[in-house]
């Protein structure tokens, strides 16, 4: 069977639980490869020790089918000059993968590489934000107040809508094709007869 390419971009105290069931309904279906700002372990907020088999800037654009990008303090490295050349890269990569309508997923904190990038701008979008600092970095957006927000090929959510954003990315990558597998699924994920 052919697999499709999905990429995690992975970052220091990114928020491992809200992708776990993404992940879990993709693996049958598309290969899974971890990225980060550079290769090597990555630790989690949970302090699991991940690691990203490939630097951002090895991404090749038509390699990509999913690229999905976990909650966590993305402010902290865009405003850190340390990070300044990776962000530019990470910038570069989001907006080739927007370009070539690759899909693009990311929860909680996440979409705020997004709309550093901006590729947010005039779309909208949802995120978990918890520092009034945060939200200059969505203005150019239309902000929803929800827990997930499908814009074309653009998934974002909330970080609490870690199920509804499995199963939206899941149906997106057509790996759940009915309401039926959809409801389903949701069900299975939040143990709900």
């Amino acid at each position: 069977m052919y697999k499709k390419n999905a990429y995690v971009f992975l970052y220091d105290e990114f928020a491992d639980f809200e992708i776990i069931q993404a992940l879990l309904l993709l693996r049958d279906s598309h290969n899974l490869t971890t990225v980060g700002f550079q290769k090597g372990l990555v630790s989690s907020i949970c302090n699991l020790k991940v690691e990203a088999t490939m630097a951002i800037e090895d991404v090749k654009i038509d390699d990509v089918d999913v690229f999905i990008i976990p909650g966590g303090e993305p402010k902290d490295f865009i405003r850190n000059e340390k990070y300044s050349e990776k962000i530019q890269i990470l910038n570069d990569k989001l907006n080739g993968l927007a370009r070539n309508g690759k899909i693009i997923a990311a929860i909680c904190g996440g979409p705020t590489f997004l709309a550093n990038a901006g590729i947010l701008d005039g779309n909208n979008c949802t995120a978990s934000i918890d520092d009034e600092g945060e939200i200059k970095f969505y203005e150019k957006s239309s902000f929803k107040d929800t827990d997930y927000v499908l814009d074309k090929n653009i998934l974002t959510a909330k970080g609490h809508a870690f199920t509804d954003f499995a199963v939206q990315l899941a149906k997106l990558c057509d790996v759940l094709k009915t309401d039926e597998e959809v409801e389903q699924t949701r069900n299975w994920l939040r143990n709900v007869e």
